[in-house]
């Protein structure tokens, strides 16, 4: 159960550094 927090934390994570760029990208433009 615990590893599995983990999963979700590292997920979420991933999808706001994603989210960031994608911000970044169209600021950029």
């Amino acid at each position: 159960y615990f590893y599995y927090i983990i999963l979700i934390l590292v997920y979420n994570v991933s999808n706001d550094r994603g989210s960031v760029h994608s911000l970044g990208s169209v600021q950029d433009i």
